[in-house]
């Protein structure tokens, strides 16, 4: 019996891609989960590298936390419950 291992390649392949692809998209989910008062908090959110997003100011904590009423999830719990989603619609379509 002969295996075609070419198939799989390709999908693993692709897999790859996938910590990429989340974390892009999810710097915007992320930034549009932190709420908005002078505008700090989103203008310092940002993808620092391909698997990274940092919140870089000093509150990001509390925020997160849900001190906000006008966030009350925080910002990474969005974010997370965005990348599962995400994620299983990428791997059903490999």
């Amino acid at each position: 019996m002969k295996v075609d291992s070419s198939i799989f390649k390709k999908r693993i392949k692709e897999l790859k891609g996938l910590s990429t692809h989340l974390v892009k998209k999810g710097e915007t989910v992320m930034k549009n989960n932190t709420p908005v008062a002078g505008g700090n908090a989103r203008r310092n959110t940002r993808k620092i590298s391909k698997r990274k997003i940092k919140a870089n100011y000093p509150y990001a904590g509390p925020l997160d936390d849900g001190i906000s009423p006008k966030a009350p999830k925080g910002f990474t719990k969005p974010t997370i419950e965005y990348w599962d989603k995400e994620a299983d619609r990428y791997i059903k379509r490999i």
